[in-house]
């Protein structure tokens, strides 16, 4: 079993939806694909196949990274057919973790998700204005991952909220946001459907004029494992 294309056994996921024949998704038709999700068991089926095999938790592990934040970022592929990218972030005490606050920033993808497992997660949205914080802005440009400074910017809270289980989160691109546990101490699992990246940059927001990216290191096919035990509910 190949554990970085998780994605391809999600045998469940209903063929019809909108987003699987689109070519750019609409956040919409991203969300439809998570709901579908989290409706079945076919994810938790899906993982605990390969939470069961080394090697296809290996594969995973070999795809997926620990994100500066601490959280796991598990990259279960792309649906088949489409630009749709499926993953699932598992926010646990791991001892990853190398910054304490999310840096406000935007994608060059849109995106929906969900907590699928576990507590909710704060969200807060942004907009740049002259009333607000001062930050000092980059442009995030992969695939070599560097930040650009791109100046000063205040930024102002435009809008918050907590994000339950089950309850749909949408993203379009250039939505300036943080995410992060509403109790660290607690595990929580979110699973994101992502459509393809448009743009060359985007801009990510740091409160000291530190440019540095912290290294992400993938994770081993135990860690794997252990991650899976933890979030996966009872069979």
């Amino acid at each position: 079993m190949d554990g970085s294309s998780a994605a391809r056994r999600l045998v469940d996921l209903d063929s019809t939806l909108p987003a699987l024949a689109a070519p750019d998704p609409t956040v919409d038709q991203l969300a439809d694909i998570v709901q579908a999700l989290q409706q079945t068991d076919a994810l938790a089926r899906t993982l605990r196949e390969v939470g069961g095999d080394i090697t296809a938790s290996a594969d995973l592990g070999a795809h997926s990274s620990w994100h500066p934040l601490g959280f796991a970022k598990l990259q279960l592929g792309a649906l088949p057919g489409t630009e749709v990218r499926l993953r699932l972030h598992v926010w646990a005490d791991s001892g990853h973790a190398v910054r304490t606050q999310d840096d406000p920033h935007s994608h060059r993808w849109r995106f929906a998700s969900t907590v699928v497992w576990g507590a909710p997660l704060r969200v807060v949205h942004f907009e740049e204005s002259e009333a607000g914080q001062e930050f000092h802005r980059f442009e995030y440009a992969p695939p070599c991952g560097a930040l650009h400074p791109a100046g000063r910017r205040s930024l102002s809270a435009v809008d918050r909220s907590e994000r339950r289980r089950g309850e749909l989160y949408r993203c379009e691109r250039g939505t300036v946001h943080t995410i992060q546990p509403v109790d660290p101490g607690l595990l929580t699992t979110t699973l994101i459907a992502r459509g393809p990246d448009r743009g060359e940059s985007t801009p990510v927001y740091r409160r000291d004029d530190d440019a540095v990216i912290s290294e992400r290191p993938h994770l081993s096919g135990a860690e794997v494992q252990r991650l899976l035990e933890r979030v996966l509910p009872p069979d």
